[in-house]
């Protein structure tokens, strides 16, 4: 199988998963983004390492049938200490969570990392055809998120 890495847009600096302790095994429930810069892309990343996903995206890879992630409830505000944080619109959107395995399924994390996408070449193709300047930031990977061919 081939692989993929893309680089989406940075504009949340900080984001954490919200955890529902009291769940056997902790379940993840949501997400919480503090957003920095306006929203360009369907789909985006956090300085933590987080994504997340517009809706319109979230429902297209929800009728997609790919394999490896989960979509959760998301929750954003501008930061305080975002440079014109009245200008930040945030649209509804959803944590992107990664629970596949590099290589055998669509979405996943590096291999031994909790950050750095891992996509199957059918992820990668749908989220480029939906937003061409991803193909800008797509690279070919080995599972452990190691460029293995110069970008495309």
């Amino acid at each position: 199988m081939t692989l993929y890495t893309l680089n989406p847009d940075v504009p949340a600096d900080h984001a954490e998963w919200v955890v529902d302790d009291t769940a056997d095994p902790p379940q993840v429930t949501g997400a919480r983004f503090e957003f920095v810069l306006p929203v360009i892309s369907e789909l985006l990343t956090s300085q933590s390492g987080l994504y997340a996903v517009t809706e319109p995206l979230a429902a297209a890879l929800a009728a997609s049938g790919m394999t490896g992630f989960s979509l959760v409830p998301a929750e954003g505000a501008p930061a305080d200490y975002a440079d014109n944080a009245d200008a930040i619109v945030i649209p509804t959107f959803y944590g992107l969570y990664l629970h596949g395995e590099p290589g055998k399924d669509d979405f996943a994390h590096e291999r031994g990392a909790p950050v750095g996408l891992v996509l199957s070449q059918r992820a990668a193709d749908l989220l480029c055809e939906r937003d061409p300047a991803l193909s800008e930031m797509r690279w070919e990977v080995d599972e452990t998120g190691r460029l293995t061919r110069d970008p495309l």
